[in-house]
């Protein structure tokens, strides 16, 4: 079971960084519109000049756009916990043809047994197999992308040289401050 989705981009790409976001902003990603605003540079029909321009500043937020183009390679979701962080399952990656390519194995839209999209679906491992020098090992297209998506994080993180965040930690302080007030009271 998963979704998965494709783009032909037509933005500019600036950087081919890997880009690590919150998994719940990623699962936002999946929705045709945030994805299509982010492989198109151009408004369509079915959507409002607002609303393009409300999701073109959420995906800046996101660091998935600088000023109008792609910022990113690869965009994997990450969750945090009192254990740390987890880079968990999921994959938002740009080929060498411009292709965006979505992959999140936590949805229920498609499964492999009579799924509508397999052929994409093929076609995208392969391509992001092909590109990373990733062996495919198993046919099963579930098994498939779940070994895929476990090697590029294992490469991603073992390459981190280091990290940086956007962080208010003003904000943080605050909320504590207020807390801390309140239990003076």
């Amino acid at each position: 079971m998963c979704i998965i989705r494709t783009a032909e981009v037509s933005r500019p790409v600036l950087f081919r960084d890997v880009l690590l976001i919150n998994e719940k902003d990623f699962e936002k990603l999946s929705d045709e519109n945030y994805f299509r605003v982010l492989a198109m540079d151009k408004k369509w029909e079915e959507i409002s000049k607002s609303y393009f321009y409300y999701i073109v500043g959420k995906l800046r937020e996101l660091g998935l756009l600088l000023d109008n183009a792609i910022s990113f390679k690869v965009v994997l979701p990450f969750t945090v916990n009192e254990g740390g962080f987890h880079v968990s399952d999921g994959l938002l990656y740009l080929t060498e043809d411009r292709k965006l390519v979505y992959y999140n194995p936590k949805f229920d839209v498609y499964a492999c047994s009579g799924c509508p999209v397999v052929e994409t679906c093929l076609k995208s491992i392969k391509s992001l197999a092909r590109e990373t020098g990733i062996k495919l090992r198993n046919e099963c297209l579930d098994r498939a992308w779940s070994s895929v998506l476990e090697e590029v994080r294992r490469v991603v993180v073992s390459r981190i040289t280091f990290m940086r965040a956007r962080i208010d930690l003003t904000a943080e302080n605050k909320v504590r401050e207020l807390e801390w007030a309140k239990q003076g009271l």
